[in-house]
């Protein structure tokens, strides 16, 4: 588990796609639970999976449902403040960078 803010990480590994699902819907209800508990809530809205892997897994079979919202893997997603794929790539990240710095160099150009 990683603490950053306000945002909580959980990273979890497992070989067997079945096991590893089972364990992320297990510790997100745990989550779940001790946040309901110290009067915190999950934001169902911002809870993001992904699936890290080299090789090739057919992710649309991995689902986790939470208080009766399903929560799907993503391609990528902001992680502190890199921005990640599923490949570990910095695709996202240049991507995002790249925009941010156009934006302002047209601020300037005026």
């Amino acid at each position: 588990m990683t603490l950053f803010a306000d945002d909580i990480n959980l990273h979890m590994s497992n070989s067997c796609v079945n096991v590893h699902q089972t364990t992320v819907k297990l510790e997100l209800c745990k989550s779940d639970d001790w946040f309901r508990t110290n009067k915190h809530s999950l934001n169902d809205n911002n809870t993001n999976l992904i699936l890290l892997n080299s090789q090739k897994r057919n992710p649309t079979s991995f689902r986790v449902l939470i208080n009766n919202h399903s929560i799907s893997p993503k391609d990528d997603l902001k992680y502190p403040s890199v921005f990640l794929d599923n490949k570990l790539s910095w695709k996202p990240h240049v991507k995002k960078v790249k925009k941010k710095l156009s934006r302002a160099c047209a601020v300037f150009q005026t």
